[in-house]
């Protein structure tokens, strides 16, 4: 009797935390993996903020965003020194964050800082779920006084010292700021899990070098503590998806079908069962608004937006707190 290979390996996960709704905020924060989840999340109208100020790779940079949004919300005031800016080629840059806030003015860039700080805050300060993505342990340091950089802005490379921190070091740091949210919002849930991009730039070697410290970061941070959560998104791209028909063509981002595949298990294993019973309808919905017909004024195309408007509003009239999501400009 032949041997018949099963399709995949089976990832044996549960999760028996809280579960979220349409109504539940969420915040993510973290490396481009983040961006993926909450773009799709934005998509079926969830009340949910990603990527506030920015992306971020490394947890140092990721632990200091989120320690200054937590200080605003919680004290108002975020700690950050607002004159501690650099310029380059005209362009004002901040150390510790990404280009998002970066101007050709000064106090535009003050302000978008201002405004990416208090959005941050304002939805830590009401989240059910926070979703925290890891993505590299190799930090970026100031070769003149030894700061952690969340991004180099393109300033040449002599600026700078990389280091693989330890898990030690990330561990202190984590600590503080868990059980200072933990004081403040102890019903808040924390999710961690670690970006199953690989940074191939670093090397294969070091890339895993690199992911083995942010995994065991990961978990060292969630055992044993009441609403931190690990999401193995890293081990069900790595182990289950594994083959390169799962990867854009650069071979090291996961594709459409690794994100989709990846959002189900947040809808299977996160979401309440009223949130998930609506996602079909959402989808059909989203879908129709993002139609272009090229004869915009035929009677057919006429009769198609009719329709698709009556079904919005049935279900605005059924869920009202949807409304205000239905144009929420994309990021």
């Amino acid at each position: 009797m032949g041997f018949a290979p099963a399709e995949r390996l089976e990832l044996n996960w549960s999760y028996s935390g809280p579960r979220w709704g349409h109504q539940d905020p969420l915040l993510l924060m973290g490396s481009c993996f983040a961006e993926r989840m909450g773009a799709r999340l934005q998509r079926h109208l969830f009340d949910v903020v990603w990527q506030p100020a920015g992306t971020l790779f490394d947890p140092l940079s990721l632990q200091h965003h989120l320690q200054a949004f937590l200080r605003l919300a919680r004290d108002g005031d975020h700690g950050l020194d607002l004159s501690d800016w650099v310029q380059r080629e005209g362009v004002w840059h901040r150390w510790d964050m990404h280009s998002d806030c970066s101007d050709t003015d000064q106090e535009r860039a003050i302000q978008k800082l201002k405004t990416a700080l208090q959005r941050g805050a304002d939805q830590l300060s009401r989240a059910h779920t926070l979703v925290l993505t890891l993505g590299t342990a190799y930090v970026y340091f100031l070769a003149s006084n030894g700061r952690p950089v969340a991004n180099c802005h393109r300033f040449p490379s002599s600026n700078f010292e990389r280091r693989l921190v330890t898990v030690e070091e990330m561990q202190t740091l984590w600590e503080e700021v868990l059980e200072n949210l933990r004081a403040w919002r102890p019903d808040l849930q924390v999710w961690f899990t670690v970006s199953p991009v690989r940074h191939a730039r670093d090397g294969l070697v070091e890339n895993n070098r690199s992911k083995a410290r942010l995994l065991e970061l990961a978990h060292r941070l969630c055992d044993g503590h009441d609403g931190r959560t690990y999401f193995p998104s890293y081990e069900w791209q790595i182990d289950v998806l594994r083959d390169y028909r799962y990867y854009d063509t650069d071979l090291v981002h996961p594709n459409y079908a690794a994100t989709a595949f990846m959002y189900d298990r947040l809808v299977q294993y996160a979401m309440k069962p009223d949130a998930v019973a609506l996602l079909p309808r959402l989808e059909s919905l989203v879908t129709a608004d993002a139609h272009r017909s090229r004869l915009p004024q035929s009677p057919g195309n006429q009769d198609f937006e009719k329709q698709r408007e009556k079904q919005w509003q049935e279900l605005f009239q059924e869920h009202p707190y949807l409304a205000q999501r239905r144009h929420t400009p994309w990021k």
